[in-house]
């Protein structure tokens, strides 16, 4: 969405910031990819999460991306969110738009 001040924009501007805070997350880790409409009343939202930067030292002393540490992150993060799915009084149910949250 490019902010053009359309419901749509609005809407999936406020579910990005409300995901973004409940998983402690940094602006851009929580990427919407499409939005579908599931009935008169509901969405199903995909979305992607995207991992810091990991770097370690393999063992020859060079820096090189870890992938276990994104896999391990994302595990993580997608856990935090089945968590305070299931939880009406975790931040996520604080949100502008996810408070509506049907888990």
């Amino acid at each position: 969405c490019y902010g053009d001040g359309s419901l749509y924009c609005t809407f999936e501007k406020y579910l990005r910031d409300d995901v973004e805070r409940a998983l402690n997350l940094q602006t851009g880790q929580f990427t919407i990819l499409f939005i579908k409409e599931q009935d008169r009343h509901s969405v199903v939202v995909h979305f992607r999460l995207i991992p810091p930067y990991s770097v370690g030292v393999n063992a020859t002393g060079d820096h090189e991306q870890v992938n276990g540490q994104c896999v391990t992150w994302i595990h993580s993060k997608l856990q935090q969110l089945i968590d305070q799915m299931t939880d009406v009084e975790s931040p996520l149910y604080s949100g502008n738009v996810t408070f509506k949250i049907d888990p």
